[in-house]
């Protein structure tokens, strides 16, 4: 549990999931912000007309998981005052890819581990369906004052493009929301992209929906200025406009501005935002300031050429910021947090070419200067164990990892394959799958292997040798029949989808095409 959390008022929290997202400054969401607190006020005073459920809306990049961990942290700060039990979840850290097919079947254990009791617990780890587990979890959360926060639930919903957009695939989670709905003494928060549909009949009762829309220009010109950006009134004005106060795009061109150019603002001309296409505005102008961003960590072309070779100290800054540049693309590889260990199977073997080579027989003194540069200007979240300081995982907002997969799967294809291979091959040699009856938290490295499998190219092997002798071993249909993992399994049967769920890789065989599909058909109708 986080040691933030630890207060006389609380009997138990953990909020560690997202803590690690809050910023050290929250700008320009003041009304948000109270309009949490205001809800949390309601449920100590045991108001009857007020939101079980509170739901934030906004576009990638808008600041929702800052907004929640912000305040929750904030709360943990005043000894969560009236509550009687805390936990935070996020979905991102299952897997923010489209192809992926995130489920509840991780969270729906953990939260009944950590509300229940001793009953409770084993049958978090029962094969029980997840809707039962999300019903019998909506009831032991809201007979008392708990705070459930559900932060990025997108990855559980259909797509706007989907015939029921917004819907919840997951009849767990659909159950878990329905429930407090109905009755709840304490509050649940959700951040996401989309409405949920699931909730029609409560909204505007015990369920509220808040949009959270783009931060105003005087928002966006504090924000700039805290980032150390320089310039008049009148220039910051015109650069929040252009970006149309996109919270996340602002906070990099700031950053950028500020590392690249002392802040100067009338270098933002050097990032092409005008070239940002309409429908997709707040993440084009995003990657157009990682362009930036890219061509001044590891510039091209003469005028860099001699620079360093008649400079010896920008040789050295430039070798700096490559290896800084190398770590950002390796985050590319991951739709989730990215693991120690599986880190160290990339930057600690032999170099991927176009890839590591930055990375390769570094010092650790010189590695962590380049996380830290990299954390201070918020492209990175390091999370280090407690009491040691050890290195545990690094993550980055699920738009910047989407920006350099991209770049790498489009520019280094090779590179691609083989760094996908090097994970694969590692979390399948060191994933133990061995004891009696491993748990759903044991299968989990399997799962990732196979998607880091079929990104390398080894779609048959990944599904012969993986999940059907070992995660599912075989005709005994382990994780199905044992665990009940449907949604887990959906999450890895995905990856062997062109098209989830019609079109089958043609890699494969003709006969495990139709295994495939019938094994996707039959966790969909259970589900």
């Amino acid at each position: 549990m986080s040691q933030l959390s630890s207060a006389p008022d609380c009997l138990h929290a953990d909020i560690s999931r997202i803590i690690k997202y809050a910023p050290s400054e929250l700008i320009g969401r003041e009304a948000e912000t109270k309009l949490l607190s205001d809800a949390w006020d309601k449920v100590v005073r045991g108001e009857s007309k007020r939101p079980h459920v509170l739901t934030f809306l906004a576009l990638g990049g808008e600041g929702k998981t800052s907004l929640v961990s912000k305040w929750a942290a904030e709360l943990a700060h005043q000894d969560w005052p009236g509550c009687d039990a805390a936990f935070a979840w996020s979905f991102y850290s299952q897997g923010t890819r489209e192809q992926m097919a995130a489920l509840s079947d991780l969270f729906l254990k953990e939260a009944l581990t950590f509300f229940g009791d001793d009953s409770d617990k084993e049958f978090a780890a029962s094969n029980a369906g997840a809707f039962e587990k999300g019903q019998r979890l909506a009831r032991i959360v809201g007979h008392q004052r708990s705070l459930l926060i559900l932060d990025g639930l997108e990855p559980l919903q259909y797509a706007p493009t989907s015939p029921t957009p917004g819907d919840l695939k997951d009849q767990g989670v659909a159950a878990l929301l329905k429930g407090l709905a109905a009755a709840s003494h304490g509050l649940c928060v959700v951040t996401t992209r989309y409405g949920i549909p699931d909730l029609r009949a409560f909204m505007g009762k015990s369920v509220k929906e808040e949009k959270l829309t783009s931060l105003s220009k005087e928002a966006g010109v504090a924000l700039l200025r805290f980032l150390g950006v320089k310039g008049t009134q009148k220039e910051f004005e015109k650069l929040v406009e252009e970006v149309k106060g996109h919270a996340l795009t602002l906070n990099l061109l700031g950053n950028y501005l500020r590392d690249a150019h002392a802040g100067d603002i009338r270098k933002r001309d050097l990032v092409k935002l005008e070239d940002a296409d309409a429908k997709h505005e707040h993440k084009h102008h995003a990657f157009h300031v990682m362009d930036a961003y890219v061509q001044w960590m590891a510039p091209t072309g003469f005028q860099a050429w001699l620079r360093r070779l008649l400079n010896p100290q920008e040789r050295e800054t430039q070798k700096e910021r490559k290896r800084a540049l190398a770590i950002l693309r390796l985050l590319g590889l991951f739709d989730r947090p990215a693991t120690t260990d599986c880190l160290d199977a990339l930057w600690k073997g032999e170099a991927i070419a176009g890839l590591t080579e930055p990375l390769i027989s570094i010092s650790e003194a010189q590695r962590n200067l380049s996380l830290k540069r990299l954390d201070e200007a918020n492209l990175l979240t390091i999370n280090r164990a407690e009491g040691s300081g050890e290195l545990v995982a690094l993550d980055a907002h699920p738009l910047l990892r989407e920006y350099f997969a991209r770049r790498v799967r489009q520019k280094q294809p090779k590179a691609w394959r083989t760094a996908h291979r090097r994970l694969y091959e590692h979390l399948c040699m060191t994933t133990s799958d061995k004891k009696p009856n491993p748990t759903l938290e044991d299968l989990q490295p399997l799962h990732q292997a196979v998607g880091h499998g079929c990104q390398a190219g080894l779609q048959e092997e990944a599904l012969a040798k993986v999940y059907r002798d070992r995660s599912q071993r075989g005709m005994e249909a382990y994780s199905t029949k044992k665990l009940g993992a449907l949604g887990s399994n959906l999450g890895a049967i995905a990856c062997f989808f062109q098209s989830p769920w019609s079109r089958v890789s043609p890699t494969l065989t003709e006969t495990d095409r139709a295994w495939l599909l019938n094994e996707a058909a039959y966790d969909l109708r259970a589900l």
